[in-house]
């Protein structure tokens, strides 16, 4: 049980959910058939992978460009930040 438990730790770690762990279990690699079942698996988490990256450059461009709203500690100026975390929720940054 210990060693099963170690494999769904690694795979957890790499950010696969229960459903593919669950999956990969089912096979043990032994055929062509299940060998490319488990890289179709792992191609999918590095393409989920490659979507999280993509969403996090995204959102720090986002806060980049939020921090440079900054007018600094200026007398009499709204804080920038503030003004524009006010205003609508641009279409890019919307839930889908």
């Amino acid at each position: 049980h210990y060693s099963q438990l170690q494999f769904v730790s690694h795979c957890r770690k790499l950010g696969m959910g229960l459903a593919e762990i669950h999956e990969i279990l089912a096979y043990d690699g032994s055929t062509p058939e299940q060998a490319a079942r488990i890289h179709d698996v792992l191609h999918s988490q590095i393409a989920a992978g490659d979507r999280q990256i993509s969403g996090l450059k995204t959102l720090k461009k986002k806060l980049l460009e939020l921090e440079g709203s900054c007018h600094g500690h200026v007398a009499g100026r709204q804080c920038g930040i503030i003004t524009e975390l006010s205003s609508p929720v641009p279409d890019n940054l919307k839930d889908k």
